[in-house]
């Protein structure tokens, strides 16, 4: 039987079934409207994910959670730009397993996007994922027409636009 833990406690699938959510806050994402933000890295680790399209593979990725801290310029003034403030947004960087150059290769493109950022990074990866965190930058989100539902577009940050925050200056707000 698979069981979890969470805060110390070990609980079976059973367990966590019979939970009762009364408590638990009803939340929803929230799609950022386009335009320039200020974003910080909360989270950052390797991971491993069951492939969606081949249940025999796993993908191996690096995610990262990125913060809203400010913004620098939302077109849309229909929009409460401060409840962004502390938004999130998600990005995974896909490691090919094909072979050891291909594996590289798509590790470089997290460590360019990396040092866009302005986070130098050289040495172990768990060690610079770590320290990472907490790097403060500047980035253009973008809305994709969804061919599924052209109601709910792809929201995307410009990877290659990103520019370093410099540590002495406040986010804008």
């Amino acid at each position: 039987m698979n069981t979890f833990t969470i805060d110390g406690q070990e609980l079976s699938l059973t367990d966590i079934a019979g939970m009762n959510t009364s408590d638990v806050e009803a939340k929803f994402r929230v799609k950022l409207p386009k335009g320039l933000y200020q974003f910080e890295v909360s989270k950052a680790a390797l991971e491993s994910q069951p492939n969606a399209k081949n249940s025999d593979k796993t993908n191996l990725l690096i995610t990262a959670e990125l913060t809203v801290i400010g913004f620098i310029n939302i077109p849309d003034t229909s929009v409460d730009k401060e409840a962004l403030i502390g938004e999130k947004k998600f990005e995974n960087f896909y490691l090919s397993q094909e072979s050891a150059e291909k594996f590289k290769d798509s590790l470089g493109y997290w460590k360019g996007f990396a040092q866009l950022t302005g986070y130098a990074n050289e040495g172990e990866l768990d060690a610079i994922l770590q320290g990472w965190i907490g790097t403060r930058f500047a980035g253009q989100i973008k809305h994709r027409v969804n061919p599924n539902d052209s109601d709910d577009p792809y929201v995307n940050l410009d990877r290659d636009k990103v520019q370093a925050i410099p540590a002495e200056q406040p986010a804008a707000a």
